[in-house]
Order: structure tokens, then C-alpha cells, then sequence
């Protein structure tokens, strides 16, 4: 009996590591963190609420608090390169560094609250902020700061491509360029009213925005045309951030992270060990990755957030939306599914859909691809989707045990 449940436990540990690409650092804080950037593979920073700033020289193994100076909450951060960086938030709040965030010191600019902070070179850099949407600019490393023309009052966030060209994005969805560095402002088509909430360029051309209510748009024409994408999630979308052209990440409430292995032409949903607001993503490389949010959370993937089971069985069998809080839809594409029941992390069965759902013959909407499970009952928490097929009708990866011609597929989801 001893050994029964010790090979549960492990078979419970063993789920969860394989599901949980996405590693939960330790912070030291329980704070929002609102923005995170790394200057090399291993050194990073990460600012939040009561002036928090955050390094890590070993890439994210342990984080360090930093001496900001200042208790004001902590928006943005950006750098130019190892050692010189700058912070922008609340009441006025710029900050710059030029050892690396040894030393803070504070700098000039009106006390607005500021949301958002970029610099394109070593000199020229711009930060809007969110109760006045304005806009400011310094084309001398931040000795000073000038203003430029808002075309919006509700600005929300900002990414310029160079020095000239720039984007910001507002309230009402709407996205305006500029060509000569801010003197001129152009409104763009968006499609969407909902309120967008980063701005995210691979080059001249190619550029994303993400905001409200699962919204994505992509451009290829800098900014002339925009698309609206399908992304699986109505959660908001705080961040996106592109590794190379086809690689893409995006930062969601509800602890969801997206990924797009084409470029945006689809994305696939991740879940996290986390159900906390996760506010900023950015990756150092095409797999290894990092994203910060609300109650202090830090996670880290070393493989795209990929876990075992949705990187060989992606194809085969979809859940969404991820998280959700009534139905849990599934997409089973040609297999055919004979069973389906809700484990918990322990491997416990919480809950069995009804029989019209589980035996033979299968109702002929889920040999289609749609079949919809009701969790409103489940409590908060992660949960997985167990799917018995007959792999006579595909290709699955079993699991030990299994009867003849029957595979196991699990995939995990968060129960808001």
C-alpha cells in the first residue's frame, strides 16, 4: 500500500514538472512588477510598486533588490547597454543609472506619472505619461527633457524603431505614427476599440500590439494595415515580445502566457505554475525567457514554455479558453475521443463529464472536433484534461497501461 501511494506521488510530482515549463523564481518581494529587461543572457532587471528594482546576474537564479531611491511605484525600465539604463514611474519619477544599477539618480521632468520609457540610441529616448498623455523626448541622454505633441489624451504605451519613427498606442484602441520623431502624428486603422496595452516592432515593417480582452493586431507595412489575430484567450493581454521573426511571446492576466512559432499567424496557449497578472515578458534568446506580474511573481522557461505533452501532442488534441471559469472546450481535430474526465495535480479524478460525453458511441459533434466540458463547480487551481482515444483512428502517445488500441492524452488547464 506503502509503495501504491509513494508511486502516485511521484507520478504526481511527475505531471506537474512535466506541465510546469515555466519556473517560478523567488522574488523576495509580494509587490506588482511592472516591467522587466535583460542586457545580457544572465544580467536583468526588474521594477515595481514601492520603488522596488530587481537584478539578477545569473540569469534569474536569484534576484537582488537595488537601491532606487525612491518609493514611488515603478513602471518601466529600458537599457542602452551594460551600464547605463533608465526607470520611469509614478509622481515625476525618472530615474538613470550608469553603473549598471549600482546608483540611481534622479532626473528632471515634470511630475506627471510615467508609464512607459524607451531609448533607441545612447541619446535619444521617450516616455509618455498616463495622466496627462503626454509625451517627452531628450536627445541628450536625459540631461533634459522636451515636449512633443500628444496626438491622443489617453495614451497607454509607446515603441519607436528609430529616432524619427515611432508608435503609440491609447485608451480607445487606436494606434498613431510618427516620421519625424514626433512634430507630426498619423492616426492608423486599427480595427478594434479595445484599449491597447504594448507596442512591440521586429524592424521597419513587422509590428505587433496587444491590449484588452484577448486583443492582437500584427502589421507588415509599418503601421498602414492592421490585423486582427486569434489568440484562444479573452484574458488581457499586457505584453508581446518577439525573439526572431517567427518566435513570439505574449503575457497575460490569469497566469496565461501565448506563443507563435509562425511569425502570429497562430498562437498557442501556456499556462504557468501562477494565477497572477503577468505584466511584462522578454526573452533573451529564442527559448530561454523570463515574464514579472502582479504578487511578486517571476517565471522562467529554458525551453519556449513548452511542456512535454503540448510540444509532441499540440496537434492532436486543444483546449481553450486557458484559463476558464464555466466551459472548457475541446478541440480533439480526427481523433476520436471515448473518454474524457478533470484530474487534479495529485492525479485524482474531480470530476467526470457526463456518459453522452465518455463511451461509444461518441456523440457525432466531438467526432467533429467540439466537445464542451461545464467546471464551474471545480474549485480555483490546476487541473488536467485526460483524454482516452482510440489511436486505431490516429496517432497518440499512450500511457503505461493502457488497453489495446487506447492512448492517454493530458493537458493542462487553470480553473479561475
Amino acid at each position: 500500500m506503502k509503495r501504491r501511494i509513494l508511486l502516485i506521488v511521484l507520478w504526481s510530482l511527475n505531471v506537474t514538472l512535466v506541465n510546469a515549463q515555466w519556473v517560478q523564481q523567488i522574488s523576495g518581494t509580494t509587490n506588482q512588477l511592472h516591467s522587466i529587461f535583460f542586457t545580457s543572457t544572465t544580467t536583468g532587471y526588474i521594477v515595481g510598486n514601492a520603488g522596488i528594482v530587481l537584478k539578477t546576474i545569473n540569469g534569474g537564479t536569484t534576484w537582488v533588490a537595488q537601491t532606487s531611491g525612491t518609493t514611488n511605484d515603478l513602471n518601466s525600465v529600458c537599457f542602452v547597454n551594460a551600464n547605463t539604463g533608465y526607470i520611469a514611474g509614478n509622481t515625476g519619477t525618472v530615474l538613470k543609472t550608469i553603473n549598471g544599477g549600482t546608483t540611481w539618480a534622479p532626473l528632471t521632468i515634470p511630475s506627471y506619472s510615467y508609464t512607459s520609457i524607451q531609448f533607441t540610441n545612447i541619446n535619444n529616448g521617450y516616455t509618455i505619461g498616463s495622466s496627462s498623455s503626454d509625451i517627452y523626448y531628450t536627445n541628450d541622454a536625459g540631461a533634459t527633457w522636451n515636449y512633443q505633441t500628444t496626438p491622443s489624451v489617453s495614451l497607454t504605451c509607446l515603441f519607436y524603431t528609430d529616432p524619427l519613427t515611432g508608435y503609440v498606442g491609447d485608451l480607445f484602441g487606436s494606434i498613431f505614427k510618427t516620421t519625424d520623431g514626433g512634430s507630426t502624428w498619423t492616426s492608423q486603422t486599427t480595427g478594434t476599440t479595445n484599449e491597447l496595452l504594448s507596442i512591440y516592432f521586429l524592424n521597419a515593417n513587422t509590428g505587433f500590439a496587444v491590449g484588452m480582452y484577448g486583443t492582437i493586431l500584427k502589421t507588415t507595412n509599418g503601421g498602414s494595415t492592421w490585423t486582427t489575430q486569434t489568440c484562444g484567450t479573452s484574458n488581457p493581454i499586457y505584453s508581446v515580445f518577439f525573439s526572431d521573426a517567427n518566435n513570439g511571446y505574449a503575457s497575460c492576466g490569469g497566469g496565461v502566457m501565448l506563443k507563435t512559432i509562425n511569425g502570429g499567424i497562430s498562437w498557442s496557449l501556456q499556462s504557468t505554475p501562477v494565477l497572477d497578472n503577468l505584466i511584462s515578458v522578454y526573452f533573451t534568446s529564442t527559448n530561454t525567457g523570463y515574464v514579472c506580474g502582479t504578487g511578486g511573481a517571476i517565471l522562467k522557461t529554458t525551453n519556449g514554455g513548452v511542456g512535454i505533452d503540448e510540444a509532441t501532442q499540440d496537434n492532436e488534441i486543444s483546449i481553450y479558453p486557458n484559463p476558464c471559469v464555466g466551459e472548457l472546450r475541446i478541440d480533439n481535430g480526427k481523433l476520436v475521443i471515448k473518454e474524457i474526465r478533470i484530474v487534479n495535480v495529485l492525479g485524482e479524478c474531480v470530476l467526470a463529464p457526463p456518459p453522452s460525453l465518455q463511451v461509444e458511441p461518441v456523440p457525432h459533434s466531438f467526432r467533429e472536433g467540439k466537445g464542451v466540458v461545464d467546471v464551474s463547480a471545480l474549485k480555483s487551481g490546476i487541473y488536467f484534461v485526460e483524454a482516452q482515444t482510440d489511436t486505431s483512428a490516429g496517432s497518440v502517445t499512450g500511457s503505461a497501461g493502457s488497453p489495446q488500441g487506447q492512448g492517454i492524452i493530458r493537458k493542462k488547464f487553470i480553473k479561475q
